[in-house]
């Protein structure tokens, strides 16, 4: 379910049947494992949509050349895959603005655990939580965040986290483009529902 003003769109190949989304990869190197799993959600998002995944060199300034052409065209806006270190996992809904659109995926870290618990380890580089934040970067909204949500599944408030409950407010911009709702969405926060 996405927003048609925030799509991917600026870069479409020549014949207009796929459309290129620009990154860089930014902060601590991931492990090869770590990348590879990266590369293997977004392959898994193109096999099933026109979405092309294009990585670009940091240095190359404020153009890149369009995959499959000479042209080299103006680097308006791209996404930045961020290996946080702090152990955050997320990004805005489609392209929110020109230039850099960071994604923030956070490699295997230890954090600190609360009073009286231990450290843990967290990383975002599992299938479930790429496909998730990419799904976002592209314009996808929560699967529970559709208008027509409360006719499909109940929201119990009182088991979500209070930093947690804007994760479900109903987002009334939505086009579901008729299609039915799916309880088996990667969209879904699975971890906070109970």
């Amino acid at each position: 379910m996405g927003l048609d003003k925030a799509i991917w769109n600026t870069y479409p190949s020549p014949d207009g049947r796929l459309y290129y989304v620009p990154y860089t990869v930014q902060g601590s190197p991931y492990r090869q494992w770590e990348r590879r799993r990266l590369k293997q959600a977004m392959l898994s998002i193109e096999r099933r949509t026109c979405i092309r995944f294009w990585q670009v060199n940091p240095r190359s300034g404020k153009f890149f050349t369009l995959p499959h052409t000479a042209k080299t065209i103006p680097l308006r806006s791209h996404a930045v895959i961020v290996n946080s270190r702090d152990g955050r996992c997320g990004t805005g809904i489609g392209r929110h603005r020109p230039g850099r659109n960071p994604v923030y995926l956070a490699g295997t870290v230890t954090v600190p655990g609360t009073v009286g618990l231990a450290r843990k380890t967290r990383t975002c580089t599992v299938q479930r939580i790429l496909l998730h934040e990419l799904l976002h970067l592209l314009g996808l909204y929560h699967e529970h965040q559709r208008p027509d949500r409360d006719e499909h599944v109940i929201i119990h408030y009182n088991r979500v986290k209070r930093t947690h409950r804007h994760n479900y407010d109903t987002e009334r911009s939505i086009e579901m483009h008729g299609l039915p709702y799916d309880y088996r969405s990667e969209s879904w926060l699975c971890s906070w529902l109970v």
